[in-house]
């Protein structure tokens, strides 16, 4: 009798729990975030975060500034290096197609070295919800949305720039909104998997009753099921929360054991933590709080490493003492009734808060580049309401200057706009020394002349105007400015 000989062969896989774990991740309402916000979450979640969320829009004078604080406040928030990487979203209200043509690309390599010199890994979010509907004829929230080509054309024209910059520790993220997940659709507008790094989905509880299935589901097997067209990449939750007034503790807790166990290429999540369409802050109530500390106390989710022997990179910036860097710009206006102008304080948080003259106060010494820095800048509105007859609007200026003999003239970005409606063309940009400016009827008829003006900061700064450094003496540095309305 023959033995039948069966041979049992077992396989043993070893699985890596690392590759299964979630980061932590926020935006805390503020693109300049403190030291105390980014702690004051910690604190409140009773865990350490991994990686923060800040937004900065791109104009037609370039993008907002990245405040030097900004980098070591997220990245030092707990007195040490937490790792902690920064995500970046990049919101342009401009024409893709003059980006994707090179008219931005000075801007772009500009950035680009800013974010390389963050000490870890930046996600680079371009153009988030770049789908509306997949129809241009449907007015969106950008005023390109819709457009695939342009899209995509300015996207890699971007990634071109950085890669090429040696910006090396940027990671590109591609993230359409959740409520289009037609795969087809979605691969119009997916710039290639070698230039995408993440998948991004951004999804809110807007109503009662909707579920994080009913949010996410469609959208996530789109991307996962198809990986000959999107590939196989990390996914995370660019911008996701729940709102006050359903059952949100319930939400919460639905949510984090879904992406746990049914969600497991999610690598990153963002909880949009500020009270805006909806209180969607993790503390709109108590059972909300409680239920997102509880969800967080799994060890699936993780934030920073905790080694306070870790040397933070950035030394302590020092506020210049007894007002040394103080900047003041009188503005005199001729009360006609003509001309009507307003003066406005741009803050670190995008707030916008009324003024009487232009001060942009202590500056912020900046110990890498050895030059100071504004927290703010400010925008003045000139509105004409002469419609009859000839006329030019006249702007002069005089020298920013200090008892000492310190001149600052040269180390201030003036740049003229035209606006009407919303719509904002950049006449000029000069440095602020350039006194005189004539604006003529024809420039100006049906529109308002809106001015910025902001200190230097080494990157896409006005012909001639450079930073303020250590060379220039200490002192109270004041001029004016006088706009006049010439009738003819």
């Amino acid at each position: 009798m023959k033995r039948l000989i069966v041979i049992l062969v077992a396989t043993f896989f070893v699985f890596d729990l690392a590759l299964a774990q979630t980061e932590i991740g926020v935006w805390l309402g503020n693109s300049n975030p403190s030291s105390e916000d980014v702690k004051g979450f910690e604190q409140k979640i009773g865990r350490h975060i991994s990686s923060v969320l800040i937004f900065q829009g791109m104009y037609p004078g370039g993008v907002e500034p990245i405040l030097p604080s900004t980098f070591r406040n997220i990245l030092c928030h707990d007195g040490y290096n937490t790792h902690t990487s920064l995500h970046f979203t990049l919101e342009p209200w401009v024409n893709l197609t003059s980006i994707a043509n090179g008219f931005y690309d000075p801007v772009f390599k500009g950035l680009a070295k800013k974010l390389s010199s963050y000490p870890g890994e930046v996600r680079f979010r371009f153009g988030h919800e770049m789908i509306q509907d997949d129809d241009p004829g449907t007015p969106g929230w950008y005023p390109w949305q819709d457009r695939p080509e342009e899209y995509k054309r300015a996207y890699l024209r971007i990634y071109h720039i950085f890669r090429s910059s040696g910006a090396d520790n940027v990671r590109f993220v591609w993230s359409p909104n959740h409520h289009l997940a037609d795969p087809q659709v979605l691969a119009k507008y997916y710039p290639g998997k070698e230039y995408v790094d993440w998948i991004g989905m951004d999804g809110y509880e807007w109503y009662p009753g909707e579920s994080f299935d009913d949010i996410f589901s469609a959208l996530y097997e789109a991307v996962t099921n198809h990986p000959e067209i999107f590939g196989d990449k990390d996914i995370m939750l660019a911008e996701f929360a729940a709102m006050e007034g359903g059952d949100k503790a319930v939400w919460i807790q639905d949510a984090f054991n879904k992406i746990k166990d049914e969600y497991q290429k999610i690598k990153a999540f963002y909880w949009f933590d500020e009270d805006k369409e909806r209180d969607w802050r993790v503390d709109s109530s108590p059972e909300s709080l409680e239920a997102f500390r509880k969800a967080m106390k799994d060890p699936y989710f993780v934030g920073h490493a905790e080694d306070p022997s870790d040397p933070c990179p950035y030394e302590k910036k020092k506020i210049v003492e007894d007002g040394n860097a103080n900047l003041k710009i009188q503005v005199e206006v001729p009360r006609v009734n003509q001309l009507q102008v307003a003066i406005s304080k741009v803050n670190p948080d995008n707030s916008w808060s009324k003024e009487e003259e232009i001060d942009f106060g202590q500056l912020e010494f900046d110990e890498e580049n050895k030059i100071f820095r504004s927290r703010v800048y400010f925008v003045m509105d000139v509105g004409i309401a002469c419609n009859s007859g000839e006329w030019k609007l006249v702007y002069e200026a005089t020298p920013l200057v200090s008892p000492n003999g310190g001149d600052l003239s040269d180390h201030i970005n003036v740049t003229f706009c035209s606006m009407e409606g919303g719509n904002e063309r950049v006449i000029e940009k000069v440095a602020y020394s350039d006194f005189h400016k004539e604006f003529s009827k024809e420039q100006l008829e049906g529109r308002w002349l809106r001015i910025y003006y902001g200190l230097a900061t080494g990157l896409e700064d006005a012909p001639g105007v450079s930073p303020v450094s250590l060379a220039l003496p200490a002192g109270e540095y004041q001029g004016s400015v006088t706009v006049s309305l010439v009738v003819k």
